[in-house]
């Protein structure tokens, strides 16, 4: 039996885009990613690696901590053969 916890990221891109009416293009363009994988973490169909989140943080000029943030975890056990 392991105890096993999942962490799920959130984000404020969304906002902080509207915020400055910057696209997901214009936010990738000061980044130095692609648009598309600027997309998918906007969306929570991705999680950023650290250096994506350092990137991003910077590109808007705030802190890591001010762009992303952890929801509380979910854990449950999981039952090994």
């Amino acid at each position: 039996m392991a105890r096993v916890t999942r962490v799920r990221v959130r984000n404020e891109i969304p906002r902080l885009l509207g915020l400055r009416g910057w696209t997901d293009g214009m936010l990738a363009a000061r980044a130095g990613l692609p648009r598309v994988r600027v997309n998918r973490i906007k969306n929570g169909r991705a999680r950023p690696t650290v250096g994506e989140a350092l990137l991003l943080a910077a590109a808007f000029g705030l802190r890591v901590a001010a762009v992303f943030r952890l929801d509380e975890p979910v854990a449950w056990t999981r039952w090994d053969a």
